[in-house]
């Protein structure tokens, strides 16, 4: 999502073969992000960073699967880096239209941003961002990755608070450590349970090729199915954090 919001040519290695990354990918084809299959597991992306008539533009409804990051990084990109030139339609399937991000939906619809639908499929007028965004009570971390990514793509000083407490602090730090890797820096400030991040983009395409890590985490549900649970209380029970 970095690569695809920014100029210039991105290579990522590394990549698994998930439906959530296939998701991922067939998401940036469709808003017009070029993609290019390097090898199975590496892709070459040429962004499509926002500005005055430019930025992702899909011609149709775009597909965020079941993912929830997908579907929550897409929503704030869309809304603040999409081409202002009419709605666009963000669909979902399985558990995922079930599922909802009303925290999200809400900073975005306070900035300006004119849904027509906040259920799926959402639907929404894209509108460029204001100098402070604000995001009250997040469920996820997700949401603050996802405002953080679509304002870095600007090349202006842009602002997120936060209010309220926020969730899965390490998920969050992994998103800062990846954008200071496309050469943003975030200066942030906390007052009790209220967060500022002064975002100072844009995302700049990587000389060199980005290698991404195993998902560790993923694990923890095979390592948890090996514990006999007849022999732990409820409180001794290892547990899983989702984000």
């Amino acid at each position: 999502m970095c690569a695809g919001l920014c100029a210039g040519e991105t290579r990522i290695a590394g990549l698994p073969n998930g439906a959530d990354v296939e998701a991922a990918r067939a998401l940036l084809r469709a808003v017009g992000v070029r993609v290019d299959d390097l090898a199975p597991a590496a892709v070459r992306v040429v962004g499509s960073p926002p500005g005055p008539h430019r930025g992702w533009n899909p011609g149709s409804a775009v597909q965020v699967g079941e993912s929830g990051t997908l579907a929550r990084f897409a929503i704030a990109a869309l809304a603040l880096c999409g081409r202002a030139s009419g709605t666009l339609a963000i669909e979902a399937t399985g558990s995922l239209t079930r599922r909802a991000s009303e925290p999200l939906l809400r900073a975005l619809a306070d900035s300006g941003v004119e849904f027509s639908s906040r259920a799926w499929p959402i639907v929404l007028r894209p509108l460029g961002p204001p100098s402070t965004m604000v995001l009250r009570d997040p469920v996820s971390s997700q949401e603050v990755s996802a405002l953080l990514l679509a304002l870095a793509a600007y090349p202006d000083a842009l602002e997120l608070v936060v209010e309220g407490a926020l969730p899965s602090r390490p998920y969050l730090d992994m998103t800062l450590a990846v954008l200071a890797r496309f050469g943003v820096q975030v200066e942030r400030t906390r007052d009790g349970e209220r967060e500022a991040f002064l975002v100072q983009g844009p995302l700049r395409a990587l000389a060199e090729p980005l290698a991404i890590e195993p998902d560790a985490s993923l694990a923890a549900v095979a390592l948890c199915a090996a514990v006999p649970g007849a022999a732990l209380s409820r409180d001794e029970c290892p547990t899983v954090t989702t984000f």
